[in-house]
């Protein structure tokens, strides 16, 4: 009799399942006897629909959601180490203060996704569309974001440090002056902080410093006037080193 109930019990509850009048993830787990904060590590849940889902402090270490659509979920202060999110759509979804120590997000979608404030230590984003996402004080060390696209992805306070950026798509928003992207293992191997668009500003503004001062040696030379040259020339001498420097520092990147 006591197996008659315990195998009642599982059927019961896949009948309710498949009566129930929702394809809503969170909500069938829980007619389902299951708790989504625990009850969720290592599952496979590969091209499972969570579009929109609040999963937010759930368990998610070790799970297989490769390929699913997590679009506009809610995975804040989820825990997802080692989880494989492979090829998921996470296009809008707020992973804020999420745990992806060590996660696979090999060609994830992730852009104009949340998050901040997560630890990404290690892992696998190569390939990843992270255009638009919000990276700020995200903990990126060690990770590979080799081809990604982080185009005008917000990475203030971003720790890239050990990161492989080759071959990614590395346009930042304006405000993003100061990630942290030291030894990385890509193209930007520069120990300080630093902001690609400001170095190609500097680079602009040098060129028409030149421009400006030779123009003013020009008329100087022209109009015999020595005072002037003596004026000019030294900043035209500081201007060009200043470029020639940033122009090594260009190519030496391109080599890496």
């Amino acid at each position: 009799m006591a197996n008659e109930n315990s195998l009642q019990e599982p059927q019961h509850s896949i009948q309710q399942i498949l009566e129930a009048e929702t394809d809503n993830f969170v909500e069938l787990a829980k007619i389902a006897g299951l708790d989504i904060a625990t009850d969720f590590a290592d599952a496979d849940l590969s091209s499972a629909h969570l579009s929109g889902a609040d999963l937010s402090g759930a368990d998610l270490s070790g799970a297989d959601l490769s390929s699913a659509d997590l679009k506009r979920a809610n995975l804040s202060g989820a825990n997802l180490r080692r989880a494989n999110l492979s090829g998921a759509n996470l296009r809008y979804a707020n992973l804020s203060g999420a745990n992806l120590s060590g996660a696979n997000l090999t060609f994830t979608k992730l852009s104009d996704a949340d998050l901040s404030y997560a630890d990404l230590n290690g892992a696998d984003l190569s390939g990843a569309d992270l255009s638009g996402a919000d990276l700020r004080r995200a903990n990126l060390d060690g990770a590979d974001l080799s081809d990604a696209d982080l185009r005008r992805a917000n990475l203030d306070g971003a720790d890239l440090s050990d990161a492989n950026l080759k071959g990614t798509q590395l346009i930042f928003q304006a405000s993003s002056e100061f990630a942290y992207i030291s030894q990385v293992g890509s193209s930007l191997g520069y120990r300080r902080h630093t902001s690609l668009r400001r170095a190609s500003n500097v680079y602009t503004f040098s060129y028409l410093i030149i421009i400006v001062v030779i123009l003013c040696i020009f008329f100087s030379a022209l109009y015999h006037s020595n005072i002037l040259i003596i004026f000019f020339a030294p900043i035209f001498l500081v201007t060009l080193l200043n470029s020639i420097r940033l122009l090594l520092i260009k190519k030496k990147s391109e080599r890496r």
